[in-house]
């Protein structure tokens, strides 16, 4: 990717469980962001809460590196699985991105409902961006904007682009009046 202009904000992307336990990730991350000329919080890296859950120490450890590179970081699947509300903050990510399971059944299932609501009010209280995933929905979109989501991203928003597509999207998306979105793949 190329320098850009000062529309730009941030390019999410996840990192593979194989590549976030790489020795070689921090010294990858410095030479990707040196090479393509681009400052370091326009870079957001998600894992997996289960990748982070796997090995809790060296996440939070490797989390706390990329801080300090000013590389933004993000639990993907938050709400979900084994991840506990407590580890958002051992683990200093900067954005929980809520599951696209509760964002589906958010409607339908009051309980799924709650859950999201506290994730984007913990978010707050941390002072965190959070992002729902999975909207695939105008309602969802919405409920989510209604809640004071910071951020969304799904079909309903922009379909998968080929990397060619996306600074072209990008630019759009600054000249919008709608949802700031984030995660594009």
């Amino acid at each position: 990717m190329r320098k850009s202009d000062s529309s730009f904000k941030r390019v999410a992307v996840n990192l593979s469980p194989r590549h976030f336990a790489s020795p070689e990730l921090l010294d990858g991350i410095k030479m990707c962001l040196r090479e393509a000329q681009v400052r370091p919080g326009t870079l957001q890296l998600g894992i997996t809460a289960r990748v982070a859950m796997a090995n809790p120490d060296q996440t939070a450890s490797i989390l706390s590196q990329l801080r300090r590179l000013e590389v933004t970081t993000a639990i993907d699947d938050f709400g979900t699985g084994t991840i506990s509300l407590s580890a958002l903050r051992h683990f200093a990510a900067d954005v929980p991105k809520i599951s696209r399971t509760l964002v589906a059944s958010m409607q339908a299932d009051r309980a799924s409902q709650d859950v999201v609501d506290l994730i984007v009010m913990l978010a707050g209280k941390l002072k965190c961006e959070v992002v729902a995933q999975g909207i695939e929905k105008p309602t969802q979109l919405e409920r989510l904007r209604a809640l004071g989501c910071n951020f969304a991203q799904g079909c309903f928003l922009s379909s998968p682009l080929a990397p060619e597509a996306v600074e072209q999207f990008l630019h759009q998306e600054a000249r919008s009046d709608g949802v700031s979105t984030t995660g594009i793949v």
